[in-house]
């Protein structure tokens, strides 16, 4: 029984590999440069959808702080109103 696998140009129990592959010829996967105009065109999309994203936080936080201060003055009057009710 051998353990090393070896037959002639084979390390361990894998056949010797090349080194280097070549290079493959087929670059789609990359995407081509944008031209000016494109470019522009997609800073201006990125502008406005940063601008409404802005305007959205703005309201929810608007939104937000208003809730909690009304919820802060229920909470406080219902503790007056316990504070000053007899107690049974």
């Amino acid at each position: 029984m051998e353990l090393s696998g070896g037959t002639a140009g084979t390390r361990g129990t894998f056949p010797r590999w090349p080194r280097y592959f070549a290079m493959a010829e087929d670059l789609s996967f990359r995407r081509k440069p944008l031209t000016p105009e494109q470019r522009q065109a997609r800073d201006a999309v990125r502008r406005v959808e940063a601008e409404k994203a802005m305007r959205d936080h703005e309201q929810a936080q608007k939104a937000f702080y208003a809730n909690k201060e009304r919820l802060r003055e229920e909470r406080l009057a219902r503790e007056a109103r316990e504070a000053t009710a007899p107690k049974t």
